[in-house]
């Protein structure tokens, strides 16, 4: 097989792996902004759902505020109170019911308004401490029963004197609950007299159906077993269990669409989902829904943190478009790869003459850069002491042929260590920078100026006599003076230099002559600086 034909497989295989590459890459990114997509859906829809939530509570305590402000409906549940303590407590007795009955009637004309106006379900007086029921203005039936355990809203508010609010569960149901203190004037002293909570509460239905009324997206509540059992009264639960019958350890609380929940939940991924906060992708009727699941905390739960979830909230909605368009940009990038591969095989086969034919030429041109490279200084730009030997001995060939003797001359930067010192090493750096290109433009087209180590530099004067070098080494030493070196201070930069002429009677080599410049450069030194010294 013919080394081009070799090449240009190999290529064309590299090609393909690219091509390949590209395609898995942008799948799994597609696919990963897809997901992104539909997980930031998620947390916005619980951060919808939370929020709704915090304002039905806020709603709820606004209505439980304003009924109890009112003297009427105050003096009434203060004499309520009376009586159940007259009576022994609990439900108290005649004198109870007769007051239970008067807060009623005052109570029942505005009920359904208040239902209406603040979307309500339950209005329910307690007596303190703790929760002890004397009105439920919902269920006329139904009081008397202690709920210290059950019913934390209202005790925290007994106890404490201040407004509560929040998700829980009660005998019956579960609600959103908003509970204000009540106080009352005693009649002969005027001072006001703790009598107990006022509840107002509402359903998740009422919340979960203006929810989906406003943002499209469909939810369900979830409560633990556990929680029922620990909060409900056992005939509830019976009712509510043949009803709904629980998914794993979760009964469906509230949700218009518990088919479409059992249908999420009827596989192990959605299962999962339930038991672990999160978003996943699930079918359901050919089409693509995003399923978010977060933990519901009640009343108890918002004051301890560290309380487990009482239950779970889903909410689901139609990602088919996101997913469709995840696919089409996947299917777009498989034909662009395709079509981009044949265009590049295309172009590599027809180029392939071409390239091999100047392949040979790039890759002397290179070498040639990496030799020059390699014996350059890359600060300076001047050649470096690898290549000075060689360079010595064809100046030194030159000169045999001519007859005419060639000079060296040793430069030092004078205080360099100074510079460094005061204006940092960058700086420093700039000056060998800017002295590398001065001496480039101070010497001719044939002489060689090299980096010898330092801040030292070294120039062979090819077919220069003593007395030219000596001209060629004042006028650099003076112009370097007067000059503003890197942006510093005209003269805070100056030079010594060491200069010596070849002996071409005496066969001199480049150890002999590097010493007499050097000795000539510390000579230099010696005297001052910034000065020129010759030996030999």
């Amino acid at each position: 097989m013919k080394k081009q034909t070799q090449i240009f497989l190999y290529l064309s295989a590299l090609l393909l792996t690219m091509h390949c590459l590209f395609v898995v890459t942008n799948y799994f990114s597609a696919r990963q902004a897809a997901q992104q997509a539909v997980h930031d859906q998620g947390v916005q829809l619980r951060s919808q759902f939370e929020l709704a939530l915090e304002m039905a509570g806020s709603s709820m305590q606004q209505m439980a505020t304003f009924v109890a402000q009112d003297e009427t409906v105050q003096q009434l549940f203060l004499r309520g109170k009376e009586a159940v303590e007259a009576e022994g407590g609990g439900p108290g007795g005649m004198l109870a019911a007769v007051a239970r009955q008067n807060l009623y009637d005052v109570i029942g004309e505005r009920w359904l308004e208040v239902q209406k106006d603040y979307d309500a379900r339950q209005l329910h007086f307690h007596l303190g401490p703790g929760s002890v029921s004397f009105l439920r203005v919902h269920k006329l039936s139904k009081f008397g029963d202690r709920m210290d355990d059950v019913r934390h809203t209202i005790v925290d508010a007994n106890k404490f004197l201040l407004p509560t609010k929040g998700f829980e569960t009660g005998r019956v149901y579960s609600g959103i609950r908003g509970v204000v203190p009540m106080f009352a004037a005693h009649p002969e002293t005027d001072a006001q007299i703790h009598v107990g909570a006022l509840e107002a509460g509402t359903s998740f239905a009422l919340l979960l159906e203006k929810m989906e009324q406003l943002t499209g997206v469909h939810f369900g509540v979830m409560l633990t077993r556990e929680h029922m059992v620990e909060n409900m009264w056992p005939d509830f639960i019976r009712n509510h269990l043949e009803k709904n019958p629980p998914i794993g350890n979760f009964v469906l609380e509230e949700s218009r669409y518990s088919e479409e929940i059992r249908h999420f939940t009827g596989n192990s991924l959605g299962l999962d989902l339930l038991q672990t906060a999160g978003t996943e992708v699930l079918p359901m009727n050919g089409q693509m829904y995003g399923v978010t699941s977060f933990p519901l905390r009640d009343y108890r739960g918002t004051v301890v943190p560290e309380r487990e979830p009482v239950g779970m909230v889903l909410a689901w909605q139609d990602v088919t478009a996101i997913v469709d368009s995840y696919k089409r940009t996947t299917w777009n990038q498989v034909i662009l790869a395709v079509c981009s591969f044949l265009l590049f095989e295309l172009v590599l086969y027809y180029s392939m003459i071409y390239v091999t034919g100047r392949l040979e030429k790039t890759i002397q041109e290179q070498v040639g850069v990496i030799k020059e490279m390699a014996i350059r200084d890359q600060l300076t730009g001047l050649y470096n002491r690898h290549i000075l030997a060689d360079m010595f001995a064809q100046v030194q060939s030159q000169s045999n042929r001519s007859s005419v003797p060639f000079s060296m001359v040793m430069l030092d930067l004078d205080f360099f260590k100074k510079i460094n010192d005061t204006h940092g090493h960058v700086k420093g750096d700039e000056v060998l920078a800017w002295l590398g290109q001065f001496i480039t433009e101070q010497t001719r087209q044939n002489d060689i100026a090299f980096r010898f180590g330092g801040e030292e530099f070294m120039l062979l004067l090819a077919e220069t006599r003593k007395r030219e070098a000596l001209h060629v080494c004042e006028r650099i030493r003076r112009e370097l003076a007067r000059s503003s070196v890197a942006q510093l201070p005209v003269g805070c930069v100056t030079i010594s230099v060491g200069l010596t002429a070849c002996r071409l009677d005496e066969k001199d080599t480049f150890d002999s002559m590097s010493k007499r410049a050097d000795a000539a450069l510390y000579a230099a030194k010696d005297l001052g600086r910034n000065r020129v010294e010759v030996m030999g």
